[in-house]
């Protein structure tokens, strides 16, 4: 019987500067039962013992060998039923890619929380997971001392990061604790995984941290630092994790002009400074693993900031997931889908993720694109309903028993995919809905051409008037793609007028300046709008619901992505920490950027778009690659049948201050099309709306 344990609080997560918040509801029953502890970050699945691999949570997916005394089967022996304790950090960890089975089926009969009492099970071993604080190492001590004697038989104890001396002489000071402990190691294990190409080193208050107002003085000071540190410790793990010491760039500083704020160059400094703090951390993890971790270069890490492009997460994103995201779910993927059936009205609340197949074929579709293939699907559905078929088949009574045995047999998986399809329906029929009702087509397009500088203040004013329905967030996002491409604070009580937004709201954009934004005509930098985009001839295939309208636009991620790929990334812009050997231009799409010696050019490549990882692979980072693959446009079934190959070496691609949805969809996008292994990293995945609560704590009016 699985279980959590309750009683008296003792928390054992990371502090504030440096820890998450849970999603904002539970993605399973051991999410749920975390829920009830101190809240801590979410992350990767089945816990390695060693830095390789984590076991994808997708049933189908292809999984690399765990590791040798894989954290859940700990206890030693073979087939032993154990405890597994976890603080809140781990908990959230575990949840994200962990369901209970897979915890079951690591003969695990009981789930406890190390900040609550608990039963005593003095002949059970216990495996403990939980971050290395002095908190988590009190309440381990006092697991094994006082009058009544051991909880457990035996502990195996492991850290989600490396411990520091202070935590390590707590548990040596125990005699209780050192005669029952068989085990003491680092998982490397501090990161969440988002999706099979995206993670998380679950840092929500780093945009505020590294970005505020005067944020290298005091009282920030220590904030600052002590984010880009553990921000730097938390990404070494996820490389320690995929088996990497990759060859590191980052986003060069930009200069600082007269009239801007503040502290702007520490700001500016930001990508530099994690780059640099992680150069030094993988030099002493790699002596730490002693030769688990491959020579440095094994793959490409480009390191950037949410400076990069401050825009990209306030425009309206048209791809299904990512409205859902924005108009639904917000920085949670959990959805209450409410049905009426012949038993009444029912409601289950279900997670959007790539355990559902049908939302990963949807998820990077235009949203018209979206709806009309779960249309599809539908129908499609009710035509291969085994029962409709026999109905029809067999209208002069000669039914067999083995013809009903089958579609009994059938029922099960189209039922369940006839749930899928309902799921979806109502999804995207609550987001077509939203849309019309507050007229976001019209919006959205404008958006694109504020940005591209193809609309200005008139088309803006007759949008604001045109549209009084709009939410105040909406306008917010609005005239912040104005200020994108017509930066003029002289005419921000004009606007406050025209808008009706308040000091407040208008200070939310007054706040891009502390990302490197120009607001004001006084020359500073203003936002890059992509070649591409800025290319796209106004009116070209302009048909009013189409997607180049909606969608002219890309986060300037891609673009970045596409030249680090073809090898055109500018050095003076995006130096290296430590060149690699031989230089760090690339061969082209081939090769790569920083690509070793020998590697194929694009033309010796271009007979496949994957290639085959080596020892180092992880697992979640390849549990729906080959399922998007086969279904790519144009994909024939001789494709289907090669291997998973793609050319050149690993590009990791982390972004410090949060990633937008776009930005998540332009690394499986580019994944596949450039036929490269993509991943992204950052502090966190926001939604719009967090994100302009995030850019209002920068900042309160009035300051300099």
């Amino acid at each position: 019987m699985v279980r959590a344990g309750q009683g008296a609080d003792r928390r054992g997560a990371a502090p504030r500067s440096c820890a998450t918040s849970p999603p904002s509801r539970p993605p399973d029953r051991l999410a749920r039962r975390a829920a009830r502890s101190p809240p801590g970050p979410r992350g990767p699945q089945r816990p390695p013992a060693g830095p390789r691999g984590l076991r994808p949570p997708h049933p189908a997916a292809p999984h690399p060998a765990a590791p040798q005394d894989d954290v859940l089967g700990a206890s030693g022996q073979a087939g032993e039923w154990k405890v597994l304790v976890m603080d809140a950090l781990a908990t959230h960890v575990v949840a994200s890619v962990c369901q209970m089975t897979d915890i079951l089926d690591a003969h695990v009969s009981c789930v406890e929380d190390i900040g609550r009492a608990r039963q005593a099970l003095p002949g059970s071993p216990a495996v403990y997971l939980m971050a290395p604080s002095r908190a988590n190492a009190l309440a381990l001590v006092d697991d094994f001392a006082g009058e009544r004697g051991p909880l457990y038989r035996d502990a195996h104890v492991f850290f989600t990061s490396a411990a520091p001396p202070a935590v390590l002489d707590v548990l040596r000071a125990a005699p209780g604790l050192t005669q029952r402990l068989r085990g003491l190691r680092e998982a490397h294990m501090e990161f969440s995984v988002v999706d099979s190409r995206t993670f998380s080193t679950m840092h929500p208050y780093a945009l505020q941290h590294l970005y505020q107002d005067r944020c290298d003085q005091p009282p920030h000071l220590g904030n600052y630092r002590g984010c880009l540190d553990h921000v730097a410790m938390r990404l070494a793990c996820a490389l320690a994790t995929l088996g990497e010491h990759p060859a590191i760039r980052y986003q060069a500083p930009a200069a600082v002009r007269d009239g801007d704020p503040g502290s702007q160059q520490a700001r500016y400094a930001v990508s530099q400074a994690v780059a640099e703090a992680l150069h030094v951390r993988l030099g002493h993890l790699a002596q730490a693993l002693g030769g688990q971790l491959p020579a440095p270069g094994s793959c490409d890490l480009l390191v950037v900031d949410r400076s990069l492009d401050p825009v990209a997460p306030v425009y309206h994103p048209w791809t299904y997931e990512a409205m859902a995201h924005d108009l639904l779910l917000g920085d949670g993927n959990v959805y209450e889908h409410v049905q009426n059936t012949g038993e009444g009205v029912k409601s289950r609340t279900v997670k959007l993720d790539e355990s559902d197949e049908l939302f990963v074929e949807l998820r990077h579709l235009f949203i018209g694109d979206a709806y009309r293939h779960v249309a599809e699907r539908n129908a499609r559905n009710l035509e291969r309903s085994r029962v409709q078929r026999l109905r029809e088949g067999h209208r002069d009574g000669s039914l067999k028993m083995s013809d009903l045995q089958a579609a009994a047999q059938a029922l099960p998986g189209f039922a369940q995919a006839s749930q899928q399809v309902a799921l979806h329906l109502d999804v995207a029929g609550k987001l077509h809905r939203y849309v019309e009702g507050q007229g976001l087509k019209d919006v959205g397009a404008l958006e694109q051409e504020l940005m591209g500088g193809a609309a200005g203040h008139k088309e803006l004013s007759q949008a604001l008037e045109r549209h009084r329905q709009l939410t105040t967030e909406e306008r917010v996002r609005l005239l912040t793609c104005y200020y994108a491409a017509h930066p003029d604070d002289r005419k921000a009580k004009r606007w406050a007028q025209e808008s009706g937004l308040g000091p407040g709201e208008m200070q939310i954009i007054r706040n891009l300046e502390l990302l490197g934004m120009q607001v004001a005509k006084q020359g500073r930098r203003f936002l890059q709008f992509s070649k591409k985009a800025r290319a796209a001839p106004r009116g070209a295939q302009n048909v009013a619901e189409g997607e180049f309208v909606l969608m002219r636009a890309q986060p300037l991620l891609h673009e970045r992505i596409t030249e680090a790929v073809e090898g055109t990334l500018s050095e003076e812009q995006f130096p290296w920490v430590v060149p690699p050997p031989g230089g760090g231009r690339g061969g082209g799409a081939g090769g790569g950027w920083g690509a070793p010696p020998g590697a194929p050019a694009a033309g010796a490549a271009a007979l496949s778009a994957r290639t085959v990882r080596g020892a180092h692979s992880v697992g979640w980072a390849q549990r729906v690659r080959a399922r998007e693959q086969e279904r790519a446009a144009g994909a024939g079934a001789g494709d289907r049948d090669r291997p998973r190959q793609q050319r050149g070496r690993r590009l990791i691609v982390f972004v410090v201050g949060g990633v937008c949805h776009a930005e998540v969809r332009a690394a499986h996008v580019l994944s596949q099309q450039l036929g490269r292994d993509i991943l992204l990293g950052s502090t966190g995945v926001v939604c719009p709306s967090t994100y302009l609560r995030q850019l209002g704590a920068l900042r309160q009016g009035g300051s300099d």
